[in-house]
């Protein structure tokens, strides 16, 4: 949690009418020690303080204060070296229902109807197919057939849906990050999964840069960010009751509950199309100024380290802080403090003596 300064102008309002009401005050005591109401003055003056001290207290308490944490793996130290990010396509997460709403949409009266109208007005422009007698090609001989074909292939429909349903999320690119900060008891699985048994490293972004609050969602932007909502169930299709059908704005952000412990946070890029290649803009470059810390794995190696260290050397990355992860002594948990090389340093070559 970062410390950050009172934003309140009614905190800064309170202490100056305190400061003076307690000059206004002292002036009178020095001009006149035996004044009666010297001792008043004071305990008004000690009011005030109070005062502003609980103001701040319920500024504080109603504010949420958020870091965003990306753990990575070694390999993915170019991070922080060449400042650019991955942007992982949907079709490529480790969870097969990413950006997936559920098919329920076949089952919907409206949609049905929708489909029946369509398919039977196109059977009556074509009409009827040889050795079939006309006059058995009308309207309600076609819907009746069509409903009776439709319950049967329902099924086959609704997995045509799913394969449809993933192919439509191929444009969307997505970063996803983490609230569970790396010395936080939910940070064991994340360490686990993504960083190679804590052999690798988390970066912290700072969620108030204008990078990050550059994706929020506005109109004609291809952009979008905020928290991941866990759920039993995948979101459904928005569908009016003439079979108009539209995704839910948030099947973007919702996982299963499996997921929960992650506590995501995703910034979301929409692309037209791959290129010519079938390459993809995975790699977004991101400004210095948005990374805030680095910490390194129990397990981080030497070289890791070091690449860290000189890669936060540079000019534009002097403001970021390295820190290591340890383990607790006694308990089942991590301790995060500042990394000094020297005594990394120091400590290999005690090492080393003792063996």
């Amino acid at each position: 949690m970062r410390a950050f300064p009172c934003p309140t102008s009614a905190v800064n309002q309170r202490v100056r009418d305190w400061r003076t009401h307690r000059n206004v005050h002292a002036d009178k005591a020095a001009a006149n020690p035996s004044c009666v109401t010297h001792g008043k003055a004071e305990k008004e003056c000690v009011r005030g303080l109070l005062a502003i001290v609980l103001i701040w207290e319920q500024t504080r308490s109603a504010i949420k204060f958020m870091a965003l944490f990306k753990y990575l793996p070694p390999d993915r130290v170019d991070v922080v070296e060449s400042l650019r990010i991955r942007f992982t396509p949907a079709n490529e997460f480790n969870d097969p229902f990413e950006c997936l709403s559920d098919a329920r949409l076949i089952e919907h009266a409206g949609w049905q109807k929708r489909v029946e109208d369509r398919c039977v007005t196109e059977m009556l422009r074509e009409g009827p197919s040889p050795g079939i007698d006309p006059a058995l090609w009308t309207e309600s001989e076609l819907r009746q057939i069509h409903r009776e074909r439709y319950a049967l292939r329902l099924p086959m429909l609704k997995q045509l849906a799913s394969v449809t349903l993933c192919a439509a999320r191929a444009p969307l690119r997505i970063l996803c990050l983490s609230q569970v900060a790396p010395d936080a008891p939910d940070a064991f699985l994340l360490w686990g999964h993504y960083t190679c048994g804590h052999s690798g490293l988390v970066i912290e972004l700072d969620a108030e840069s204008a990078w990050v609050k550059s994706h929020k969602e506005s109109p004609g932007s291809p952009k979008a960010c905020g928290p991941v909502d866990y759920a039993n169930d995948r979101p459904s299709w928005l569908i009016d009751a003439y079979g108009n059908a539209e995704p839910r704005p948030e099947f973007i952000f919702t996982k299963s509950t499996h997921w929960r412990y992650e506590q995501e946070y995703r910034l979301v890029r929409v692309v037209a199309a791959p290129t010519a290649t079938g390459s993809v803009d995975v790699l977004v470059p991101f400004p210095p100024d948005s990374l805030r810390s680095v910490t390194l794995g129990v397990n981080a190696s030497r070289l890791l380290k070091q690449k860290v260290t000189r890669a936060c050397k540079r000019r534009e990355l002097q403001h970021v802080q390295i820190k290591q992860a340890q383990i607790h002594p006694d308990q089942y948990a991590l301790t995060v403090t500042e990394y000094k090389e020297a005594e990394e340093q120091l400590l290999r070559s005690t090492c080393q003596n003792i063996k």
